[in-house]
């Protein structure tokens, strides 16, 4: 069977269920990723988004090159991609993860589904955390498949990578300064020297380096811009692309509070621990409430804050973009996100 493994927010190799089913299910499998122009150009999308996905992919491509195996990047809208590619390989399976983004690909993937349809082309996503898709999932489901999802093993890489007999299918990343020129708003955009590595090597490094050490501070250190440099866990850019995923976090967690309650003096360790578990919780928490209520986007949560006088004015939101409206921990904070990315 022909497979294409549509790469969304899951750039890894390991523990990606939606992977480990394409490679147990197909003789013959594409690894797709496609820049999409829809997505790229939405307001909500910035250099640090490219930069992010850029290296995620360069690390995915990689590790399949390291394996014999490769993948196929594209340009242009997913669906005259998709119809390219089903013209030369006739797939019969798209795998990809369940993702909740916003109301940009949400529209997007309807558009896929409508297409596979068409095509008679089988679409697997593959759930890939505690969110349960739809506005009438139960919290309290969520929070048993939570439980059930964190006591699961992660996968190991796939052994066998099943690759299309056809030649030239495969092609290289695209450089920085290939990509940023394809994009009219990243066009003159500098690389963003100052930001975290996001791959999924250095989302293990990261892991490791805070388990081991810069999470003793985490109670306390995340409230301080200076300190949750150092002490806050820095694995939102790894989780937020998938570079890493939740299961492996929860199982690299547990296995860190086991050792400490053994140790001598855990309290510390355990309350920063604990702490950070919670959150990891919180996270499917609230993007379940974006899947459940989608418009969440454009809309207040509480029709209250609709009455709220507010002054629309460039010139100020542009003065609080680069940090110069006045107040100084605004400022500072402002213009090291943009310097930093955090």
């Amino acid at each position: 069977m022909k497979g294409v493994w549509w790469i969304k927010r899951d750039f890894r190799l390991s523990d990606n269920e939606c992977l480990s089913i394409a490679t147990d299910q197909c003789s013959e499998l594409l690894p797709l990723f496609c820049w999409e122009p829809e997505i790229i150009n939405h307001p909500d999308y910035s250099v640090f988004h490219l930069q992010a996905q850029w290296q995620g992919l360069r690390g995915v491509c990689q590790s399949l090159r390291k394996r014999n195996s490769g993948l196929c990047e594209e340009y242009g809208e997913i669906i005259e991609v998709l119809e390219g590619i089903f013209q030369k390989f006739n797939f019969e399976v798209l795998y990809s993860h369940q993702e909740t983004g916003n109301l940009v690909s949400f529209a997007r993937d309807r558009k896929v589904a409508n297409w596979c349809t068409h095509k008679g082309v089988k679409w697997i996503e593959v759930n890939a955390s505690s969110v349960l898709r739809g506005g009438n999932a139960d919290l309290r489901r969520v929070k048993l498949r939570q439980k059930d999802y964190r006591l699961q093993d992660p996968l190991p890489i796939p052994l066998h990578f099943p690759k299309p007999r056809q030649d030239n299918i495969f092609n290289r990343v695209s450089s920085w300064k290939e990509l940023a020129s394809r994009f009219s708003k990243f066009a003159r955009s500098g690389f963003p020297v100052a930001t975290q590595k996001v791959n999924e090597s250095n989302a293990w490094k990261t892991v490791e380096s805070f388990l081991e050490d810069r999470a003793l501070g985490y109670s306390g250190g995340i409230s301080s811009p200076n300190l949750a440099f150092t002490h806050g866990s820095r694995l939102s850019p790894h989780l937020a692309w998938g570079t890493i995923s939740l299961r492996s976090v929860f199982n690299a967690l547990d296995n860190r509070i086991s050792e400490i309650k053994k140790s001598e003096t855990p309290t510390g360790w355990l309350r920063s621990l604990r702490a950070f578990q919670s959150r990891l919780y919180w996270r499917d928490h609230f993007i379940q409430r974006l899947e459940a209520f989608p418009k969440l986007e454009v809309r207040t949560l509480n029709p209250a804050f609709d009455e709220i006088e507010y002054e629309e004015s460039d010139e100020l939101l542009e003065a609080w973009v680069k940090g110069q409206t006045g107040f100084p921990m605004v400022d500072a904070c402002m213009r090291c996100l943009a310097e930093t990315g955090f």
